[in-house]
């Protein structure tokens, strides 16, 4: 289970998250790519891994030049596709006022791209992608040492804290872990291990609530396998009695009291 810490780079288990959320338009610490300068870029690329292929949307962050650039597979070369027309973006610690629908904007405070939706400035990424904007060689995550930081501006499939935000109201909320535990287990087993888990990690995991799985299910359901879902049953925290709690087939969606020492799937949340 993770910690609030991604693996080191070169494990079989940062391997496994590469291979498993890995996104066109983000790098292998769920970033955009970030980038000195073109020429960093280009050396970057080599294809000795997944997330140094040169895949077809793939989007980078130049700051010599303060452009977004995305690779376009048809002519095989990067388009500026969401600059302004002098072909940079605005750069600066205050977001620009009046801006137009579309707009870009890099923040050098907190690092991240915005982009303007017609009301309020967005942090840049696709739907369900990770939003932080870092350079692709560091551990961006700072979240659990710098919360302060975030406070007001967290959104709902941000990859913080070891895993994806399922619920929020921008400071405080549920932060869904990247993977299952390790294997099928009993209710009985899967709260102590989560509690195992806590007290090895110090960031307090636990199996979600009967509501909060389901709130997991409606965030993930049209894309399982790109979040490490199966299409199985797993474990809420929730009783019904003394002898049975409530799943959810991950599957259909549909809940069930079932038998506690019954094998399920489990994936733990935290608050933050």
């Amino acid at each position: 289970m993770p910690t609030n810490q991604l693996p080191a780079k070169g494990s079989k288990s940062w391997g496994d998250i590469l291979n498993k959320y890995i996104s066109v338009s983000t790098n292998e610490n769920g970033g955009l790519y970030t980038f000195a300068d073109e020429a960093e870029r280009d050396s970057y690329f080599d294809g000795s891994t997944i997330y140094k292929t040169l895949d077809n949307g793939k989007t980078v962050l130049i700051k010599d030049t303060n452009q977004i650039l995305q690779y376009d597979e048809g002519v095989s070369t990067w388009q500026n596709k969401f600059s302004t027309a002098g072909g940079s973006i605005p750069t600066g610690d205050t977001k620009p006022a009046s801006p137009n629908i579309g707009d870009t904007f890099y923040h050098t405070t907190d690092g991240r791209v915005y982009i303007y939706n017609g009301s309020v400035w967005s942090p840049f990424s696709s739907p369900g992608v990770p939003t932080v904007v870092a350079d692709p060689l560091s551990d961006p995550d700072d979240f659990d040492a710098n919360p302060a930081d975030y406070a007001g501006n967290i959104q709902v499939g941000w990859k913080l804290g070891g895993g994806w935000v399922v619920e929020t109201d921008g400071t405080t909320g549920v932060i869904m872990a990247e993977q299952d535990f390790a294997t099928t287990m009993t209710w009985y087993d899967a709260n102590y291990v989560a509690i195992r888990e806590s007290y090895k990690s110090g960031i307090e995991w636990f199996v979600p609530t009967k509501d909060q799985l389901n709130t997991i299910y409606q965030h993930v359901k049209d894309d399982l396998a790109g979040y490490g879902f199966l299409s199985s049953y797993y474990w809420s925290s929730s009783q019904n009695d003394t002898t049975r709690a409530w799943s959810q087939n991950f599957s259909d969606g549909s809940q069930y009291a079932n038998i506690k020492t019954n094998k399920y799937c489990v994936r733990a949340v935290r608050y933050f």
